[in-house]
């Protein structure tokens, strides 16, 4: 075995099957297993499969519990890193989504070659990830004081040390991101990534999922992409159900004047008030990128959306950003203007409704 991987959900598994058939284009024959963290949310889950292809063979194991630093693990890791003098034979990988948290290169590097060379791939999780340097959009604060602020501060010391060793003496990242940086702080699409990422959407769509393509005939199609209904504590946006399914209901009444039906792609298993509202869902039980891979709307709809940055970057649809309209909450508002890093995004990619123009809709509309 050569190859494991650390994921949550499918939009992680099409970067893990993308960077596979980058190494398999460049010579490699990939074998290994694709471990899956369990999830509190009912989110779109992984299931156990195994995917094979051209030179590559790989496993989807469903963990029990979210990977832990064992004192054996970290043992091991520092026994073969740093006390064990060896050559490399042949190279091994690593992909994780999210952060790249040493616990989690340890816990999976008990299951490889230790006399292997080791590259570490992570891979994008979502709006922060998509480059680095959008990776710290959120920052928790603590608060501290007396021993607990100089035991605290130790700590974090050690921590800082232990990280440095990490990443300059004993494993290197590569990073596999949908964007490329510029001075400037704008962003470019890396077109080898992007492309990789189609690819492996077509492979999952027909190896995985077994979808087959929608009606791709029906003119006018839009598609809304969902929100969490009322995440609105810890990190969710907060955003009341309300709120969203009265300016949707004015969203598909704005695009029935131009002509257009408008779907709802909801979000996970938020689909009984959609449907008591007369909508119609597209992709229910998929990732917007696996519905997105078999079927293409006219305009992609959302707000505050990794899947709306996918929508451009993957399948070039034209996407629109709808948080700016006024029915929105000011509480809303308030929380997007302090995701500085998405606002880069969308003034790189996504396109906005005028609002001088929604307003007639809203003037007129006496539904609700």
């Amino acid at each position: 075995m050569n190859y494991v991987a650390l994921i949550g959900i499918e939009f992680h598994l099409a970067g893990v099957i993308s960077h596979v058939f980058d190494l398999v284009d460049n010579g490699f024959e990939i074998n290994g297993k694709i471990f899956v963290i369990p999830s509190k949310h009912h989110r779109h889950k992984v299931k156990e499969h195994t995917l094979k292809g051209k030179n590559f063979h790989l496993e989807i194991i469903h963990l029990n519990e979210p990977p832990k630093l064992h004192l054996k693990d970290l043992c091991y890791f520092l026994y073969n890193k740093v006390f064990k003098s060896k050559k490399d034979i042949k190279t091994c990988f690593i992909t994780i989504k999210g952060g790249p948290e040493p616990r989690k290169i340890i816990y999976l590097y008990k299951y490889l070659n230790p006399k292997n060379k080791l590259i570490i791939t992570r891979i994008n999780e979502g709006m922060g990830t998509l480059n680095t340097r959008l990776s710290n959009f959120y920052k928790d604060y603590y608060r501290t004081k007396g021993i607990t602020k100089i035991f605290s501060f130790s700590l974090k010391f050690i921590k800082s040390v232990f990280r440095w060793l990490f990443w300059t003496r004993w494993c290197k990242i590569n990073k596999w991101h949908l964007l490329d940086a510029n001075n400037d702080s704008s962003f470019n699409k890396n077109e080898k990534v992007v492309s990789l990422y189609q690819r492996a959407l077509v492979y999952l769509a027909t190896n995985y999922s077994h979808l087959e393509l929608f009606d791709n005939n029906e003119k006018d199609a839009c598609l809304y992409i969902a929100n969490p209904a009322g995440e609105t504590k810890g990190k969710g946006i907060p955003l009341e159900p309300y709120e969203q399914l009265q300016y949707v209901k004015y969203l598909r009444d704005y695009l029935a004047l131009k002509g257009k039906t408008l779907y709802i792609k909801p979000y996970f298993k938020d689909n009984t008030e959609w449907e008591k509202e007369g909508f119609t869902l597209k992709g229910v039980g998929l990732s917007t990128e696996q519905l997105l891979s078999v079927w293409k709307p006219e305009k992609v709809f959302g707000m505050l959306s990794t899947s709306l940055l996918t929508s451009k970057l993957i399948f070039n649809i034209p996407t629109y950003d709808v948080s700016n309209l006024h029915c929105v909450s000011n509480k809303l508002k308030n929380y997007i203007a302090t995701c500085s890093g998405y606002k880069i995004l969308k003034i790189n990619f996504l396109k906005e409704i005028d609002p001088h123009e929604f307003e007639q809709i809203l003037t007129r509309n006496d539904k609700i």
